[in-house]
């Protein structure tokens, strides 16, 4: 069974080759590597390079203009020629013998389109790394749709923490959204709802880099806000295609509200007071603290959500929370979030150097 790994590159060469030593000296070796250079300006193509002369399971492909991730991806899923494709952060990195394993479930197992399993959040040495295990076991009954809607369970968007069959993304033309942000959330949700036999593990594969200060989360702007809503819209658009917008509208509601429009908000105060003046720009965005999915009902039924959540997911009821109370403060403030963080630093630091001078 050949394994194909789809690598994106722009500018990971801190990382780059951590990354491809933990794929090439896998103790399974029937696997081919895709890296796709999207216009690095450090050195992450000579270190491609040097990776593909010593090793003729490198295949390297380079993007003519910077395209983002998607573009990349979906270049490496036309070049892939393996049963299953496995999307891997350059700045990430998998755990031992993790091919080995999740071959031998493939193998026992035919006719799986997803494969679902655990991760490392990895910080730095101040900070303790952080495991996320799955449940051992989902009933078959289960919609699986709206636990990844309600980012149960383990579903999230990030590609990287699933591997699918390459016939089943072809047979279903799933692809990523190009020359946006966000991509990964509009072909997960796909990928999971055309899925008829999604496994999930609770094993530990794959190291997922919070340390990386480079890392496209990292950095905000405009068009970051703008890709998240419209990929909400195109979202909504696909269940509707589907029919089955009202079976999940609710989910899909609470979703943009907790983890789509909150980080909308919070990015906006992060962006720089020139791209904040903009005007059409700020008026779209917060016309939603005069819309409905702002309003009492919305925040009410995110709470009534809530004590839905098990003992189990005490880690996801506190993100909910979290991001339900921020969005609460938007809505009943005027006063950026920046500007008090600001004030508030002011504050300690003049009280700090009262007591210093007393």
């Amino acid at each position: 069974m050949l394994i194909s790994f789809v690598i994106p590159v722009y500018n990971a060469a801190e990382y780059l080759g951590l990354c491809l030593t933990s794929i090439l000296k896998q103790s399974y070796k029937n696997l081919e590597v895709i890296v796709i250079d999207d216009c690095s300006t450090d050195n992450s193509y000579q270190i491609i390079e040097k990776f593909q002369k010593s090793d003729d399971r490198v295949r390297v492909f380079r993007n003519a203009q910077n395209s983002l991730v998607g573009a990349s991806r979906n270049l490496g899923i036309r070049k892939a020629a393996g049963n299953y494709i496995w999307f891997v952060d350059a700045d990430d990195w998998l755990n031992s013998n993790s091919i080995f394993e999740l071959v031998s479930i493939l193998k026992r197992e035919p006719g799986i389109d997803l494969i679902l399993f655990g991760y490392i959040e990895h910080y730095s040495e101040s900070e303790n790394e952080q495991n996320v295990q799955l449940p051992k076991r989902i009933a078959s009954t289960e919609d699986i749709f709206i636990h990844f809607l309600f980012l149960r369970k383990g579903f999230r968007s990030m590609p990287f923490i699933y591997v699918f069959s390459r016939d089943f993304l072809l047979m279903n033309n799933l692809e990523f959204p190009e020359k946006v942000y966000f991509e990964d959330i509009l072909f997960t949700s796909k990928a999971i709802y055309y899925s008829r036999k999604i496994k999930v593990l609770p094993e530990v594969f794959y190291v997922y880099n919070r340390n990386n200060q480079n890392a496209i989360t990292r950095s905000f702007s405009k068009k970051k806000i703008l890709d998240l809503l419209k990929t909400y819209d195109l979202l909504k658009d696909f269940l509707e295609g589907e029919d089955v917008l009202e079976k999940y509208q609710a989910a899909l509601v609470i979703r943009f509200l907790v983890f789509g429009l909150s980080r909308c908000f919070k990015m906006y105060f992060l962006l720089p007071l020139s791209e904040r003046k903009d005007l059409i720009f700020r008026s779209k965005l917060f016309s939603f603290r005069k819309s409905d999915l702002m309003g009492r009902l919305a925040f009410n039924s995110v709470l009534i959500f809530l004590k839905t959540l098990g003992t189990d997911e005490l880690q996801l009821k506190r993100e909910y929370y979290r991001n339900i109370k921020y969005l609460f403060w938007v809505k009943n403030t005027l006063i950026p979030l920046k500007l008090l963080m600001n004030l508030s630093r002011i504050y300690h630091r003049l009280k700090d150097s009262r007591t210093s001078k007393i």
